[in-house]
């Protein structure tokens, strides 16, 4: 359906997810791809400008509840834009024995986004709901312009009834141990001196893991009870500082699902 603001909704039944986007007319279309390709410097992006304009219009589309946890932005590396010159690689002479051109070109590479997506999690019965990976799981997302801080779309997977089932758990014991293996996340060294590498865990709570399963050409998604960490690790190269480190334990036993 077409709103009285010019969005465009949906609602796929299958996965549960609404979508909206805005519909533009050919010359905005046109200004968007002049942008994308225009040699210009990204605009700065206030992060909290961003969030604000997402959580504007979740609160006036009826769907205030799901920000609950607050909206994330994703550092925003500019499309493999920057200022140095694009150097590209020349395809292989006809002539045999010849070396392959390298050829310069002075504007920057790629281009710039236009604008940006805010992600927000979701809660059950209290707990967070965390990727196979450990990382929040994304459950709505809404893109902002760059330009005018407006929505340009979106989506929401709508939470539907589930259902319950009892399956035995690891002990306490297997679970930290598989925890100090690194999870479902494990790091491995690589580039360093001597190849270390030091992870640091600073936080562990209990959440919900999401798993997707597809059994017949039919996705079933489960909310497994888990344990999830975040720190950082240590690459020791020099130069370059700790990553952001998540993980996760899925605590149910392994017989239960394939994981």
């Amino acid at each position: 359906w077409l709103d009285t603001e010019d969005y465009q909704w949906n609602f796929d039944p299958m996965y549960g997810n609404l979508n909206w986007w805005m519909q533009y007319d050919q010359r905005v279309l046109a200004e968007m791809d002049a942008a994308r390709e225009s040699d210009v410097k990204p605009p700065t992006v206030d992060k909290a400008l961003v969030i604000a304009a997402a959580d504007r219009f979740l609160d006036a589309h009826g769907l205030s509840a799901l920000r609950e946890q607050g909206g994330i932005i994703d550092e925003l590396p500019q499309s493999g834009a920057s200022d140095a010159p694009c150097l590209l690689k020349g395809a292989e002479p006809a002539v045999s024995g010849g070396a392959a051109t390298t050829m310069m070109y002075p504007s920057p590479c790629g281009w710039y986004p236009t604008e940006v997506t805010v992600y927000y999690g979701t809660k059950f019965e209290g707990l967070s709901a965390v990727d196979t990976g450990g990382y929040p799981f994304r459950a709505s997302s809404v893109q902002v312009s760059l330009k005018d801080y407006a929505v340009r779309g979106g989506n929401v997977q709508m939470t539907q009834g589930f259902d319950r089932s009892s399956y035995s758990l690891m002990s306490k014991e297997e679970a930290l141990k598989r925890l100090q293996e690194g999870g479902r996340n494990p790091m491995y060294a690589w580039g360093g001196e001597g190849g270390d590498l030091d992870v640091k865990i600073t936080k562990a709570e209990l959440v919900w893991m999401r798993f997707d399963s597809w059994t017949n050409n039919k996705q079933e998604s489960f909310y497994l009870p888990a344990l999830a960490a975040e720190g950082t690790v240590d690459r020791k190269i020099k130069g370059q500082e700790p990553e952001i480190y998540r993980t996760v334990v899925p605590l149910v036993a392994d017989d239960a699902f394939d994981l």
